[in-house]
């Protein structure tokens, strides 16, 4: 019966949670928390953990955290993500949760990214963690399956970006996008 009522709890802490993420209507970007958002603890433990791995197998390891921007219409929480993370994560690693502090690039369209990559094949010890990229970009709504197309087979490359409808979110329903109180 105790375990019932602690799971009860975690679920209404989960939905409310989920009743946070929503789309602001125009000129209220300013109200985008992403922090707030059932979604963000765990994207960002995913790449916390993504990083101490990294560091434990090799302890002179260089990671380039990599994110592709997003458009003004579609990326809003790409955008807010992005700055979000990589606040937190070097927060992280003053305290030293984190092992290894990676350095930051932001590339504009798919085949900057490729080039990007290119970096961690060039020496050994470098990991790139692909950490944030937007579901849509102007009418292509395939941009994440491009981006996972793109690293297929890269050993040194690590995909850490969040998406609406991943097992997470399917299983805590904490990614749905619903307006406050509905």
């Amino acid at each position: 019966r105790r375990s019932q009522d602690g799971a009860a709890r975690w679920l209404a802490v989960m939905a409310a949670q989920a009743a946070q993420l929503y789309i602001p209507p125009d000129g209220e970007l300013s109200s985008v928390t992403v922090r707030n958002e059932g979604w963000y603890p765990r994207y960002y433990q995913s790449n916390v953990t993504v990083l101490n791995n990294a560091a434990r197998k090799n302890k002179s390891v260089k990671v380039k955290m990599i994110g592709l921007q997003g458009c003004l219409t579609y990326g809003v929480r790409t955008r807010f993500e992005w700055t979000a993370l990589t606040e937190d994560i070097n927060e992280g690693c003053e305290k030293e949760k984190i092992r290894v502090r990676p350095s930051w690039q932001q590339v504009e369209d798919l085949s900057e990214l490729e080039e990007e990559l290119e970096w961690a094949d060039k020496r050994p010890n470098r990991i790139i963690i692909v950490c944030s990229v937007p579901s849509q970009i102007g009418n292509d709504k395939t941009i994440m399956r491009q981006v996972e197309d793109i690293c297929q087979g890269r050993e040194h490359v690590e995909l850490t970006f969040s998406e609406a409808g991943n097992a997470a979110s399917m299983l805590f329903e904490s990614m749905s996008i619903t307006a406050p109180g509905s």
